[in-house]
C-alpha cells in the first residue's frame, strides 16, 4: 500500500510524541518519519520531560508542529495544556488514545474549557495508513473530534462501546449523525473534486485556485458535502473520503 509523502504547511519541523515505546514504537516512528519527511519525530517519556524543553530558546520551541500525548497522561495534559500551548505556539496538541472512556473525559472537560477544546483526538487502534491520514489532517490545521464522543456525550454513557474492527474505525466517522445510505456516491462530480482536495489538507483558497472557482463556491460545495454525508465537519468528511478510497484500493487488490 502506497502512502504519499507529506509536505508540511508551516515552518514548524518537529513532531513530538509523549509516551512510552510500547505506545509509540520504533516501527511506528520509522513509518511516520518516512511519510512526514519534512519533519523530525521525537519521542519523550513524559510531560515532565516535555516541560523541561521550556528552557530551550523560543526558536527551538516554535519549530514543534504537533504534540501527541498518550491517554495515560491525560491528567497532566489537562493541567498543563494552557502553559504548554503558550510555550509551543505553533504546535497542535492531540490526545492519542485507545480507551474511548479516556477520550470522553477530555471531551467532557473541554465542553466547559475553551483551551481544552483546542485539543484534537487521534485513535491509536487504527491501521497505520488511517492513522497517518488523521495525522496529515491534524498537521494541516484541522481539529478532529470522533463522532463517537458526541454520541457518548448526548447519552451520558461512559461504558465502553461494542468493539469496532480497526478497518471500520475511520469509515464510521460521522456516525453520530444519520448519514444517507448513498454516502459519497450521492455527491456530484464537482463535490467529489472539492472533497478530494480537502482530504489533502488544502485550504479553501488553494482549492478555489486549482478548480477555478470562487472561495464562496468552494464553501458551498463543502457545506453540501457535509450535509450529504451526514458528518459534523469538513475533517470528518475528508476522513470518510480517505476511508472510501482505501476500501476501493483493497477491493482492487
Amino acid at each position: 500500500m502506497k502512502i504519499e509523502k507529506f509536505d508540511g504547511p508551516s515552518d514548524a519541523q518537529r513532531i513530538v510524541l509523549v509516551g512510552s515505546p510500547a505506545v509509540f514504537s520504533d516501527t511506528l516512528l520509522a513509518i511516520a518519519g518516512a511519510v512526514f519527511h519534512d519533519f523530525t519525530l521525537e519521542r519523550v517519556a513524559s510531560l515532565k520531560t516535555l516541560r523541561r524543553t521550556l528552557d530551550d530558546p523560543p526558536a527551538i520551541r516554535e519549530d514543534v508542529a504537533m504534540i501527541i500525548v498518550f491517554e495515560g497522561l491525560i491528567d497532566g495534559l489537562c493541567r498543563h495544556h494552557p502553559a504548554l500551548a503558550e510555550q509551543f505556539p505553533q504546535a497542535c496538541f492531540v490526545l492519542g488514545y485507545r480507551d474511548l472512556r479516556k477520550a470522553q473525559l477530555l471531551f467532557t472537560a473541554a465542553l466547559g474549557d475553551p483551551q481544552l477544546a483546542r485539543i484534537g483526538y487521534l485513535p491509536m487502534d487504527l491501521q497505520v495508513d488511517r492513522w497517518i491520514a488523521l495525522c496529515r489532517l491534524l498537521l494541516s490545521g484541522h481539529l478532529y473530534v470522533p463522532s463517537e464522543l458526541f454520541t457518548e456525550a448526548s447519552t451520558g454513557r461512559l461504558d465502553p462501546p461494542a468493539p469496532v474492527h480497526p478497518n471500520h474505525a475511520v469509515a464510521n466517522a460521522g456516525a453520530g449523525r444519520a448519514a444517507p445510505a448513498e454516502g459519497i456516491d450521492a455527491l456530484t462530480a464537482r463535490e467529489v473534486q472539492v472533497l478530494r482536495l480537502v482530504s489533502q489538507g488544502k485550504q479553501n483558497k488553494i482549492i478555489a485556485e486549482e478548480l477555478s472557482l470562487s472561495q464562496h463556491t468552494v464553501k458551498l460545495h463543502i457545506h453540501h458535502v457535509i450535509e450529504k454525508l451526514g458528518v459534523h465537519n469538513r475533517t470528518e468528511a475528508a476522513v470518510r473520503y480517505l476511508a472510501r478510497t482505501e476500501v476501493q484500493k483493497e477491493a482492487v487488490w
